[in-house]
């Protein structure tokens, strides 16, 4: 049941109100309430206490307007509440019981309603429950993120396996270039001595002065000077193959694409299967 606020006493307004009386509706202190329970006319009022007493009570119309009269009588014909006056004059003839018996049926309704609307509660606190768990599902371990995780992992591992094999092509093609190299650079460092060797001959025999010993020398020096290889022309090297970045990538694409397509085929499989089945 929905409360009141605490309110000031309607009478004195200075004390809190305590007691509520339905006739009046109105709050009254406990030195009010004694007063208005002395008074005659009003010492008979039913009263409650003010903090169980429901907001739409201030709201609600306790007595019939057109008579002055407080509502004693329903009338199951018009099904509304009406004073005495009303049973002999407008609704005369009428079916009707007293307040208290149609209070009591629609007090076993209530009860029936809060049996529902618990039942009502438990219910849709299981599927709040349930939809939690979904979204906590979701967040953490659904069906689309393992499947993005499994396929991505085989689109890596495809990566891999094409990185590993264009490395390893890499890896001997600059190992040929390499030894090709090394192998140049002998051949010029072993020609290279060799000039040094003849050229340092010669310069020692310009200092011979002895023309006979000076001519005979000459020509030894002069026939390995001429028997020598001459300086091999320096080619990079044209046939070991280049790095191609967009082969490495169509490569890959390539891969992936026969991935596609082979497990195209199995879904078109299982499904054949199912229609089958």
């Amino acid at each position: 049941m929905a409360q009141t606020s605490t309110s000031k006493c309607d009478l004195c307004s200075v004390n809190e109100g305590s007691s509520f009386y339905y006739e009046c509706k109105q709050a009254l202190c406990i030195s009010c309430k004694t007063i208005h329970d002395k008074i005659p006319l009003t010492k008979k009022h039913k009263v409650t206490d003010l903090n169980k007493v429901d907001r739409l009570v201030f709201q609600s119309d306790l007595g019939c307007s057109r008579h002055q009269e407080l509502y004693t009588f329903f009338c199951n014909r018009c099904s509304c509440m009406i004073c005495g006056t009303c049973l002999l004059d407008k609704h005369k003839g009428h079916r009707f019981c007293g307040i208290e018996e149609i209070s009591k049926k629609a007090r076993q309704d209530s009860e029936k309603l809060v049996l529902q609307g618990k039942t009502k509660v438990v219910e849709v606190t299981k599927d709040i429950q349930k939809i939690k768990s979904k979204i906590a599902d979701a967040l953490t371990d659904s069906d689309a993120a393992i499947a993005i995780t499994l396929n991505a992992s085989v689109l890596h591992e495809i990566i891999d396996i094409v990185k590993d094999k264009w490395l390893h092509e890499v890896e001997n093609n600059n190992q040929l270039e390499k030894e090709e190299l090394q192998s140049t650079l002998k051949k010029f460092e072993k020609t290279k001595v060799e000039y040094e060797a003849a050229t340092s001959n010669f310069e020692q025999l310009l200092s011979e002065t002895h023309d006979t010993m000076f001519y005979s020398t000459y020509a030894l020096h002069k026939r390995d000077f001429t028997q020598l290889d001459d300086i091999p022309k320096y080619m990079p090297l044209d046939g070991i193959k280049q790095f191609d970045i967009h082969a490495f990538l169509t490569d890959i694409l390539f891969k992936i694409q026969r991935k596609i397509s082979c497990t195209g085929a199995v879904l078109d499989k299982i499904a054949k299967q199912n229609v089958c089945i």
